[in-house]
C-alpha cells in the first residue's frame, strides 16, 4: 500500500521542487499579481487619500459638536460654561464649512496650503 497513487484532491497538495504545492504556488503567483495591481491603483489614488483626510477631519469635527451639544444641553447652571460651549460649537462649525470647501478645491486639484487656514490644514496634511 505503500506504493498507491495518490488520490486527486491529495495530489494537488504534495509539494514541488520548491517545496510548496501547485495549488500554494498558484496562490502566490496570483497574490503577487494583485499586489502590483493594488500599487498602481494606490499610486493613481494619492489624490483621494487627503480626500479621505478631509472627510475623516470632517466627521471629527461633527462628532466633537455633538459632544459638545450634549454638553450644553447637560449644563444648565453655569451660563459663562454655556457661552464658551457655545463659542466652540460656532468655530467648529465654521471650520466644517471650510473642510467642505477644501474637499471641493482637492477634487479641482486646487487645494494647498495657501487655500486653507492653519487650523484646517492641520488637520488633512
Amino acid at each position: 500500500m505503500e506504493n498507491a497513487p495518490i488520490p486527486g484532491p491529495l495530489r494537488e497538495k504534495a509539494p514541488q521542487e520548491s517545496g510548496y504545492s501547485e495549488e500554494e504556488q498558484a496562490q502566490i503567483v496570483e497574490g503577487s499579481t494583485v499586489d502590483t495591481k493594488q500599487v498602481k491603483k494606490r499610486v493613481a489614488s494619492l489624490p483621494v487619500d487627503r480626500q479621505a483626510k478631509i472627510l475623516d477631519a470632517v466627521r471629527q469635527t461633527q462628532a466633537t459638536r455633538v459632544d459638545l451639544l450634549k454638553q450644553l444641553q447637560e449644563s444648565t447652571i453655569n451660563s459663562r460654561h454655556q457661552e464658551k460651549i457655545l463659542e466652540e460649537i460656532r468655530s467648529l462649525h465654521i471650520l466644517e464649512e471650510e473642510l467642505v470647501q477644501c474637499l471641493l478645491l482637492e477634487q479641482k486639484g486646487e487645494l494647498s496650503e495657501r487655500t486653507a487656514s492653519q487650523e484646517a490644514w492641520n488637520l488633512i496634511k
